[in-house]
């Protein structure tokens, strides 16, 4: 009987082991810090100086400096849990969201090679619904992202439109819960007008871009779905 005992008190311990180190190594998993952040957008994301529509940044149009867009908002929030995080963005309006049909893989090879552990796509707004539902927007989306993640490990994130457009959002939308992906939604932001810089720009195109206000708001609402990741 003793040695039944003792032969049984070893397998329990083995197994427990096995158990401790399985769980080692779960919580390694998932501890591994986001070193490197791709966020792919539009001019939401980054336009260049257009003085003819009144705009002179280069940065998230019509926040009132660079530091003030989503884009660096969320930056400062990465870096108060990592400081040594690396963040790189762009605008691909004429790359992909005016013509994502001919997505030409060439036109991502730098953001590819960036090798992301986090991607977030911010877009949506300049996407033909006709164009959408004719060549399907979600299908090379979808190429769009399988090209530019770094492995199975990379987080994905996409946003819905700031401007209202359902259908485009829809697409967006489904595409996440179909492939794992985390979809943030920033429905009725464009409602409040405060939330736009309608009263601070002469021209429309630009006024209907995010103010401070709602840069703030967009940064607010993807860091409240990727906090848990930092």
């Amino acid at each position: 009987m003793y040695g039944k005992v003792k032969v049984g008190l070893r397998f329990l311990s083995i197994i427990l082991g096995i158990c401790v180190l399985f769980s080692i190594s779960c919580k390694k998993d998932e501890e591994v810090p986001i070193n490197k952040v791709l966020i792919l957008g539009n001019s939401i994301t980054q336009h260049v100086p257009e003085p003819s529509m009144g705009w002179y940044g280069n940065w998230g149009m019509a926040a009132s400096t660079e530091t003030n867009d989503y884009v660096h908002l969320l930056l400062e929030k990465f870096r108060l849990y990592n400081q040594y995080v690396n963040v790189n963005y762009g605008n691909i309006t004429t790359s992909f969201e005016e013509k994502f049909w001919i997505f030409d893989s060439l036109d991502f090879v730098s953001y590819k090679d960036f090798s992301a552990d986090l991607i977030i796509i911010r877009l949506g707004e300049n996407v033909n619904d006709s164009y959408a539902n004719k060549y399907g927007f979600d299908y090379y989306l979808l190429e769009l992202i399988d090209y530019l993640k770094n492995d199975s490990h990379t987080i994905i994130s996409c946003t819905g439109s700031f401007w209202p457009n359902a259908y485009i959002d829809d697409q967006i939308e489904n595409l996440c819960q179909a492939n794992g992906f985390i979809f943030i939604s920033l429905t009725n932001l464009y409602d409040d007008k405060t939330n736009t810089a309608i009263d601070e720009f002469e021209n429309p195109i630009v006024g209907a871009h995010p103010s401070d206000k709602g840069m703030e708001n967009i940064a607010n609402r993807i860091w409240g779905e990727l906090s848990k990741f930092f």
